[in-house]
């Protein structure tokens, strides 16, 4: 019975190296806009919370995937980075401070790329709209157009069927 389970959770540990290691799988799969993985990391309450749907158009521009889509994700995860300090584990409970280093695209959005749209487009949200901000998004990335952008976030895990998960507020 144990190996059952260790080979269905994947033998997690609820250890500071376990939640460092579920940490950097989840910006693994947010970077590569895998949303259905990343939501699946979340606790069944965050879940409750927030649905699917939702999750997903923040994270990956949505639920169905793309030719343009996939390009961009491509482009996008080697151009991020994150740091994993220290997890502090309490009972059921951790928190891990992580650094992200990631393209500042609200700013390339904001100064370059809406205002061509809107100018291309219209304000009206299109599909040819969104996938000529995705294809310009991505040459940005792979020509190197854009900052750098560090966000300091802390994250609170729970520890939920023999495994971690995030709590997602």
């Amino acid at each position: 019975m144990l190996l059952v389970l260790c080979l269905w959770t994947g033998c997690a540990t609820k250890d500071s190296d376990g939640a460092k290691k579920f940490v950097n799988d989840y910006w693994t799969r947010v970077f590569k806009g895998d949303a259905r993985k990343a939501y699946g990391m979340l606790t069944g309450r965050s879940k409750r919370r927030l649905k699917y749907k939702e999750y997903a158009e923040n994270i990956a521009f949505g639920t169905k995937r793309t030719a343009v889509k996939d390009s961009f994700f491509e482009a996008y995860a080697p151009a991020c980075s994150v740091g994993i300090g220290p997890a502090m584990i309490s009972g059921d409970t951790a928190v891990v401070e992580v650094l992200l280093t990631i393209p500042d695209l609200p700013n390339l959005n904001r100064t370059t790329l809406l205002p061509k749209a809107d100018s291309l487009f219209g304000q009206k949200d299109s599909l040819a709209r969104n996938e000529w901000l995705l294809r310009e998004r991505t040459k940005a990335i792979r020509n190197k157009h854009y900052r750098p952008l560090i966000m300091h976030l802390t994250l609170r895990l729970a520890w939920e069927w023999f495994n971690w998960h995030l709590i997602y507020e």
